[in-house]
């Protein structure tokens, strides 16, 4: 089990080389309470290991799926993706509770204008809903 809990994680040189912020491969525990703010940036570009995304869960290598539980994050300003599961992911995985960026949730998968949930070809589809409408890391409560 990893647990990746209460970090803020920036790009303050909007560099083109961070590909993600979290990349999180084949382990189960819990990504929460981090602020992953305009870590990529439009010009990153992918590797053999994964795709740009601010979090990016599962394996390009043939990896089994990951089993992480990603809530109460700030996940906001990100391009391409604010979370991108790969297709080997074919178990749901529980993103609720994140703020995307925007009240009305993420974009992509999502219907809102907030950092986008991307999905590979196969992956299972996120439970994403309920959203965090305004920023949740650092607070003490809970979704709305």
């Amino acid at each position: 089990m990893v647990n990746i809990v209460g970090n803020v994680i920036g790009n303050s040189e909007a560099a083109c080389r961070p590909i993600s912020a979290i990349s999180y491969e084949h382990f189960t525990g819990r990504i929460e309470r981090n602020t992953i703010v305009a870590v990529v940036q439009p010009c990153a570009t992918p590797t053999i290991r994964n795709l740009p995304s601010a979090i990016f869960v599962g394996s390009l290598l043939g990896f089994p799926g990951a089993a992480p539980t990603i809530r109460y994050n700030d996940i906001v300003g990100n391009a391409f993706a604010g979370v991108h599961i790969a297709g080997n992911q074919t178990s749901a995985i529980d993103l609720t509770c994140n703020w995307w960026g925007s009240a009305s949730g993420p974009s992509g998968t999502g219907s809102g204008s907030g950092d986008a949930i991307v999905l590979a070809d196969g992956a299972a589809m996120p439970v994403f809903g309920p959203f965090a409408t305004a920023p949740i890391a650092k607070s003490t409560g809970v979704c709305d």
